[in-house]
């Protein structure tokens, strides 16, 4: 069989998009979400217009997420195997739960990486942190994060759109402000929420990062949210606070190269 590649508009892939999320068993990486969001999206065809699934890459030809229909699955393969040459994959972003897409992966493609840890598991026990204030930051406190700001936010832009998404949450104590943290839904299809965090330079290897997390799935388990996070695998510091306050890293972001 052939299949072909027809470059379409998010709205095309919508519902199978749906069908996809649904269909691995954790959440999906914010990092990838984002440049999903700003994507190439194809539909996958038969020669007689019949849809199989889709693809979606950005603008350098890195594959971001593939699904194929079910009535398709036993040509995963040969599915992948022909539009990775239409597109010229350059690279591949896997989940290491996304059985389908690890499994053609490693049926084409000999070099890959780890590129960052996914932690769907959380074993903490609940327990308030009790010596750090939270409150929601806004527009008023731009100048404050900045003043803290240790590469979380890459500039002023990335800063203002986290504020207006009304994501972040700022940690003081009577020393002053300890860090900030930040909650952020996925996608619109579950309630699945991204933690991340920052402590002020002043007040690292303390310990606070750890509380700072504890309180930010504080927050989640009382709105009945899921956290999940992840992180660069050579980021060695933020995996262990994570770790430290309760997550569990049993899936990977795996990197595959051509």
């Amino acid at each position: 069989m052939n299949f072909f590649a027809e470059k379409t508009e998010y709205s095309a892939i919508r519902l199978m998009r749906e069908k996809y999320l649904q269909s691995i068993p954790y959440s999906q990486e914010l990092f990838l979400e984002f440049k999903i969001r700003f994507g190439q999206y194809f539909l996958i065809t038969e020669i007689n217009n019949s849809v199989a699934g889709y693809i979606v890459t950005d603008s350098e030809n890195v594959l971001l997420e593939f699904y194929v229909e079910n009535k398709y699955l036993f040509f995963c393969e040969e599915v992948f195997d022909n539009i990775f040459s239409q597109l010229k994959i350059k690279s591949v972003y896997c989940k290491s739960f996304d059985s389908i897409l690890l499994k053609c992966c490693f049926a084409k493609l000999n070099h890959y990486q780890l590129s960052g840890h996914l932690f769907r598991d959380y074993s903490g026990e609940p327990c308030s942190v009790t010596d750090l204030n939270m409150k929601p930051a806004n527009s008023s406190d731009k100048s404050l994060l900045l003043s803290i700001n240790d590469n979380f936010f890459e500039n002023s832009e990335d800063l203002d759109y986290w504020l207006t998404e009304n994501s972040l949450y700022i940690f003081t104590n009577p020393q002053g402000i300890i860090g900030c943290g930040l909650l952020h839904k996925i996608n619109q299809f579950y309630d699945y929420y991204d933690l991340g965090m920052l402590v002020n330079p002043i007040f690292q290897k303390q310990g606070y990062g750890t509380k700072i997390v504890k309180s930010l799935v504080n927050y989640c388990q009382t709105n009945n949210w899921k956290p999940v996070c992840g992180c660069a695998a050579e980021n060695i510091a933020s995996r262990k606070t994570l770790e430290k306050a309760g997550f569990i890293s049993k899936h990977s972001m795996i990197e595959f190269k051509t």
